[in-house]
């Protein structure tokens, strides 16, 4: 900082000096002594008053022989190229001379001073004690625990959206306003929710995931979608067989309430409550879901949504959504595919989080094995 504070400082002033030296020749004045800020950069002569300080500043040494030949030519007279100049042309060039050294010391490099590093710095604790790291390590935890579950959720929220969506279309079936309008609500209710989640007070001797390219994190979303792509394409063999596939699709067709519709919806929305449920992070990092309440009641809506439409317990509420009436086996097949789903996935969720999940405390300090036994033979000898 030293060095950048000097080097600065030295362009300053022989920017300023070039300034002076037009500005005297313009008014036909005699050319200015040369600062001692940059009279090393000068040569010696009458000019250059200051260069024996300058130099010995700068740490060079001179010869005594060397240093009476400077000294003799900085006490000659200087010559002016005009000698006609006026009384009021050398008291015009002593007030530009003035002016210019108030610029000089104006535009000096600033200085650090105390508090300068507390400005710049990301955030500032105003606390007496130490307390404001613990704040700053909890909150991190809370939010790469909830950026890694983001990714989890809208990975598969995705993936299930994707297949489902394009093999209705596919089938030339498509969702109905009111389908789409009461799943959208209660789950953007959840995506607003989880975002709002309160780290917990204490923290953990664990410690979270330091990103998602791992065996955990990746075996995790791919078992998850495996196990959701065999639930639908399960129901969706046992849709056929009740309603067979029509020979001609027509892709472009109005929404017509049916049978496979119906499934798919039905389906999906219990897959994506159970998205919300598994990879959701809590203790020991984050409250619990059921402390986190918007998001608690919106998966209770949605999943009641879902259940109670697959099982006709409020067929009022199926009327209203476009569901079909389905048989008693259909209906019992599909519930069960809905919680066989949900228990599956939980299932590869914490079989990979026991046996591949990091979550052990990294060492403060690394020390070498040889080190450690030689400081330890050396103490035994002593």
């Amino acid at each position: 900082m030293k060095k950048l504070q000097e080097t600065k400082k030295i362009e300053a002033a022989s920017k300023i000096y070039q300034k002076q030296c037009e500005l005297m020749k313009r008014w036909n004045q005699p050319q200015p002594k040369i600062p001692l800020v940059i009279a090393h950069l000068h040569p010696p002569g009458p000019l250059n008053p200051h260069y024996l300080k300058a130099v010995e500043k700068h740490g060079i040494t001179i010869d005594e022989d060397l240093k009476k030949e400077i000294e003799e030519s900085t006490k000659q007279e200087l010559v002016t190229s005009s000698t006609t100049a006026s009384n009021n042309n050398k008291k015009l060039g002593d007030q530009i001379m003035e002016s210019m050294q108030e610029l000089e010391s104006e535009t000096d490099a600033p200085t650090l001073k105390l508090g300068d590093a507390s400005v710049a710095a990301p955030f500032t604790s105003k606390l007496a004690n130490v307390s404001a790291v613990v704040h700053v390590i909890r909150q991190g935890r809370c939010a790469l625990v909830s950026t890694i579950q983001m990714y989890k959720i809208l990975a598969l929220n995705c993936l299930i959206s994707a297949y489902s969506l394009s093999y209705l279309y596919l089938a030339g079936i498509k969702f109905g306003d009111g389908q789409a309008t009461a799943s959208g609500l209660l789950l953007s209710v959840c995506f607003l929710s989880i975002s709002r989640g309160k780290s917990l007070d204490k923290l953990s001797k664990e410690r979270p995931q330091p990103g998602i390219f791992n065996i955990y994190i990746m075996g995790s979303i791919l078992g998850q979608f495996a196990v959701h792509l065999a639930t639908l394409i399960y129901i969706n063999r046992e849709v056929y067989i009740l309603e067979p596939r029509e020979p001609q699709v027509d892709l472009e067709k109005e929404f017509k309430p049916s049978l496979l519709n119906t499934a798919m919806f039905l389906l999906q929305l219990s897959q994506q409550v159970a998205t919300f449920v598994i990879n959701y992070q809590g203790p020991p990092f984050k409250e619990s879901i059921r402390d986190n309440k918007g998001m608690w009641y919106g998966l209770l809506g949605v999943s009641f949504l879902a259940f109670s439409g697959a099982t006709e317990f409020v067929p009022e509420m199926n009327e209203a959504l476009q569901f079909v009436p389905m048989t008693y086996l259909f209906k019992l097949k599909l519930t069960l595919g809905m919680l066989l789903d949900i228990i599956a996935s939980w299932s590869i969720e914490l079989v990979l989080k026991y046996f591949f999940m990091d979550f052990k405390s990294s060492d403060i300090a690394i020390h070498d094995e040889d080190e450690g036994e030689k400081s330890l033979s050396e103490k035994k000898n002593d």
